[in-house]
């Protein structure tokens, strides 16, 4: 199969010839204007914030569009995993916030366009993202970050290309090897008069994966439009549906395993069917109107839908358990109201944020594979209500104090319905509060030169799946988790250079109280406890450069000594081990090579530093260096135009471990990932008439 689709790709991508290619499109511009973090429309020179942009060409162009992995590797201070296990989504952590995760994201906020895609808990799933409709994708790290609420630790999101003038409609095809392939067709238009533009786009996504019992089939379904409404306002609707049935679950290997052979399924997976079947549905609005003497006022609602069954590891079976088979039904929804004022010198932004997720869980016996009698039925309900104030004032051209508040209450209720002579009611509540906050000082002391020191302080809940099992194997919810709390110093540098090329240079010192950590994994279902205190310490570092119009590149590199400092559990004392699922070192680099005008060449080089698979930091997966190439190339014909590429991963068929399980049961830490893969892809795309 390698060797067929490398002898398609070159044989294939010559044949279009050179006549009638068109322009590749230009580098993106080195400046960007951000959204998250000011809200606002606002040069991210002028921020007092660590904030990266990835732009469409590193999202799309060359890519697979399932894994959102592929375009963050190149921003600093983030590590995203692809565990090469669709049942359980991506790792992806902010220094370190979201580590733990043994599935979904914790710890860091996603969004779209705007529109919350983590509910009041503070879970998240980056499969949501539709990376074939983005525009761009920004990551926001720091203490700026605490004013998005509950679980920000760092904030990634990604917002559609909304703007008008590019009506048209085609497709594309994706084929690699393990019986993985991907098809999409999209379409978008103008609205009349050019008031605003509508666009949608389908895909299929199917693999048998790398590795034995990792069939996956994903089918998304996305729609997106604004409207000019009036003189003064603008609607923005959003509609994303996800169905993901019968995803296989491979579990993660022990060190024995992984030697003796790296594809194989992990104990109990084949046995007990492990698996996953997901559906999502979710809509949401947003109307932004321009009121008198600079005011602007948005209103944004969504809503949405959530089922998920998935198939564990182990029976569960025993008169107190909960439970081999987990099945959830959860409806969830919110509303933010927000005003914004300029006046002389300053930016005033007010908000009024509520969400609230509600979900029917049940476990029930996993006989082999097939859900058996009941072990757990309950209602769980989580919500929060945020208010915040944000303020910009320039003291003085080039001075920026930016400083803000949010005051945050979160409430779980979990009502049981499996009450039996062994299994008492474990109906309970919990609620949190706090008031997370922070100030920043810019200073842009020559065009394109900017200095920033920050303070923020912000908070994290546990999520309802954290508290949906106690560690000591009891019935009943973990009500007993608190929440952690965390305070960032930070200090920064942005320039851009000459040539264009731009750089910048971050340090922090972040501090967290009561950190919320895995204390078991056992067949995919993990429990949770408190830390007393870890640490993070760190500098990110990141380089872009424009050498001419046919060559550019860049570079992003991480140093970051993660460690718990104060945190002792029954007779083990883990102060001073380093926390588990984060490198010490990450680094990224690219350069991409247009020796014509319809040709591009890239090269890839991602190297990760040894991590540690548990807290007593006994068990570790080695650090690796990987290099991945691709070739694409533009061709027209007529009105259609056609883009093809071929691209090579993991080119030294180097032998890694692309994520560990952090503690799990047995050792089964480790999640391998690939060795050297080929694929291809192709586009066609018509403007509209």
């Amino acid at each position: 199969m390698r060797a067929g689709l490398l002898s398609l790709a070159v044989l294939a991508l010559p044949a279009w010839g050179q006549g009638g290619a068109p322009s590749t499109p230009s580098a993106p511009a080195l400046e960007a204007v951000v959204i998250t973090g000011s809200r606002d429309a606002t040069p991210r020179q002028a921020l007092p914030a660590a904030i990266d942009t990835v732009p469409a060409e590193a999202i799309v162009q060359d890519q697979l569009r399932v894994n959102i992995s592929d375009a963050l590797v190149r921003v600093p201070g983030l590590v995203a995993n692809n565990r090469q296990n669709y049942a359980q989504d991506l790792q992806v952590s902010i220094r370190g916030f979201g580590a733990r995760a043994s599935f979904g994201v914790r710890g860091v906020r996603l969004l779209q366009d705007g529109i919350p895609l983590t509910t009041p808990d503070g879970q998240g799933q980056t499969g949501l993202f539709d990376l074939d409709g983005a525009q761009r994708i920004e990551v926001l790290r720091g203490p700026l970050a605490v004013l998005y609420g509950n679980s920000s630790g760092g904030v990634v999101q990604l917002f559609s290309d909304l703007d008008p003038g590019d009506p048209h409609f085609g497709g594309g095809l994706w084929l690699g090897e393990d019986g993985s392939w991907r098809s999409h067709l999209q379409a978008r238009s103008d609205l009349a008069e050019g008031r605003g533009v509508v666009a949608a786009n389908v895909a299929r996504f199917e693999t048998q994966g790398y590795r034995e019992h990792s069939d996956t089939r994903r089918d998304g379904l996305n729609l997106r439009a604004r409207a000019v409404l009036g003189e003064r306002s603008t609607l923005t609707l959003l509609v994303n549906h996800q169905n993901q049935p019968q995803t296989q679950d491979p579990l993660g290997l022990t060190e024995a395993q992984l030697r003796d052979n790296r594809r194989q399924a992990g104990t109990n997976a084949v046995a007990f069917d492990t698996r996953k079947t997901v559906r999502h549905s979710q809509a949401g609005a947003a109307v932004s109107t321009d009121l008198d003497d600079g005011q602007t006022l948005r209103l944004s609602v969504y809503g949405g839908t959530r089922t998920v069954r998935q198939y564990l590891a182990f029976p569960g079976s025993g008169v107190t358990a909960s439970g081999g088979v987990v099945d959830l039904d959860r409806t969830f929804g919110g509303a933010g109201l927000e005003w914004q004022a300029r006046a002389g010198d300053w930016l005033w932004i007010a908000g009024l944020d509520h969400d609230r997720s509600q979900e029917r869980r049940q476990g029930f016996v996993n006989d082999n594979g097939t859900a058996g009698d009941l072990r757990r039925d309950e209602d769980n309900t989580a919500r929060n209500t945020d208010a915040r104030l944000q303020a910009r004032w320039t003291l003085q051209p080039g001075w920026t104090l930016v400083g803000g508040l949010r005051h945050s209450r979160v409430a779980f209720d979990i009502d049981d319905a499996y009450i039996t002579a062994d299994n008492p009611d474990d109906s309970g509540a919990r609620r949190f509060r706090s008031t997370s906050g922070m100030l920043g000082l810019n200073v842009e002391w020559r065009p394109g030169w900017a200095g920033h020191v920050s303070v923020g302080r912000g908070f994290e809940t546990p999520t309802l799946a954290e508290v949906a099992y106690r560690p000591d194997a009891q019935p009943g919810a973990n009500l007993a988790l608190d929440a952690a709390r965390h305070t960032t110093w930070e200090a920064g540098l942005k320039a851009a250079l000459a040539a264009g090329h731009s750089a910048s240079l971050t340090v922090f010192d972040t501090l967290v109280r009561d950190e919320i950590v895995i204390f078991n994994n056992v067949g995919g279902r993990s429990t949770f406890t408190n830390a007393g205190r870890t640490s993070r310490r760190g500098i990110e570092a990141a380089w872009q450069a424009r050498w001419s119009p046919q060559w550019d590149s860049s570079v992003a590199i991480t140093w970051l000594r993660a460690r718990f400092e104060d945190f002792t559990t029954g007779t083990s004392d883990y102060s001073g081990q380093r926390l588990p699922g984060v490198p010490e070192r990450t680094a990224f680099a690219a350069l991409t090579w247009r020796p014509a005008p319809a040709w591009r060449m890239t090269a890839q080089w991602r190297g990760v530093s040894r991590v540690w698979a548990n807290d007593a930091n006994t068990a570790s997966a080695p650090g690796y260096g990987v290099v991945n190439l691709s070739l694409g190339h533009e061709k027209r014909l007529g009105p259609w135009r056609l883009d093809a590429f071929a691209r090579v991963d993991n080119v030294g068929d180097t032998h890694h471990v692309g994520s560990v399980i952090v503690n799990a049961n047995n050792a089964q830490f480790y999640e391998p990932a690939p060795g050297r893969r080929a694929s291809i892809g192709l586009s066609l795309r018509r403007d509209w008439p």
